[in-house]
């Protein structure tokens, strides 16, 4: 069973996997961490998004 995660939680698996990227395959770091894939990739994108566009705060929302 994969955990509920806030925003928060998320900015911080996603800069955690963005550290150790070249190491790890994205589904062995979803595994090791009890992630769902499909959502990692879903919050890796809105991460982007809010670079892309920006929204002041950094954060996710």
């Amino acid at each position: 069973m994969y955990r509920k995660l806030d925003n928060d939680a998320w900015e911080e698996y996603l800069n955690k996997f963005n550290s150790i990227k070249d190491t790890i395959t994205v589904k062995d770091f979803c595994a090791e961490n009890n992630l769902n894939k499909s959502q990692f990739y879903y919050h890796k994108r809105i991460l982007e998004l809010l670079v892309i566009f920006g929204n002041g705060s950094g954060l996710f929302f």
